[in-house]
């Protein structure tokens, strides 16, 4: 795992490879938590033996750790915006749409940098 990873999908991905390559599902636990890092990786160290055998728990207590649950996604969800199109927009995009479209009214869109100039 890597810092760019998304946990979800790293897990996703960890729980299929254990699967095609036979991996005996007692050992889940300990393989996942060797194979996470940071945040992730302090959650593992941060359960019992007896936890950490545990695939469930752990897997649980890393997403936990790191703030992933139904509500985070509710959360990102409220804050995208509709496109014109139709598809979904993040705050992000939405922020940066309407900082060009300030930058384009108060003209000053030659104070940009080349990369940056709106269209």
């Amino acid at each position: 795992m890597t810092k760019d990873d998304d946990p979800e999908a790293y897990i996703e991905a960890f729980e299929q490879t254990a699967i095609q390559t036979g991996l005996d599902r007692s050992q889940w636990g300990h393989q996942l938590g060797v194979l996470v890092i940071d945040e992730a990786q302090a959650a593992y160290r941060a359960l019992s033996r007896e936890e950490a055998q545990d695939y469930e728990a752990v897997k649980a207590a890393i997403l936990y750790w790191l703030e992933i649950s139904p509500k985070t996604y509710r959360q990102a969800f409220r804050a995208c915006k509709l496109r014109e199109n139709g598809k979904i927009r993040t705050s992000s995009e939405s922020q940066t749409t309407t900082m060009a479209r300030r930058t384009r009214a108060k003209g000053m869109h030659d104070a940009l940098p080349r990369h940056h100039k709106a269209t």
